[in-house]
């Protein structure tokens, strides 16, 4: 079953998460940047004097087990990372 996802992460953490969605099988993916808002850890990144800095959206297309796998890889990313303004967050779901 195809799928798509959400990857949001911090600009800084880009190259990172890139390189975990290039370890599966995706039919394809795009980079949008740069994107501002509030994500459930962290500082908000509006770009802006109040809050400096903005993040990066990975909208990619994949069948359920590549997504699941690279789900995985986002959770074992965050558990890793020194700080929570690095942190992703993943969303996906089932499309036609």
């Amino acid at each position: 079953m195809n799928k798509m996802a959400l990857i949001i992460c911090n600009v800084s953490s880009l190259e990172a998460i890139t390189q975990l969605v290039k370890q599966t099988q995706t039919e394809f993916y795009q980079i949008v940047m740069p994107t501002t808002g509030i994500l459930p850890f962290g500082e908000p990144r509006m770009n802006n004097a109040i809050w400096p800095g903005y993040s990066v959206c990975l909208m990619l297309k994949a069948e359920a087990e590549e997504l699941t796998k690279l789900k995985a890889l986002v959770q074992k990313y965050n558990e890793d990372c020194p700080s929570p303004d690095e942190q992703a967050v993943m969303e996906s779901w089932s499309i036609d």
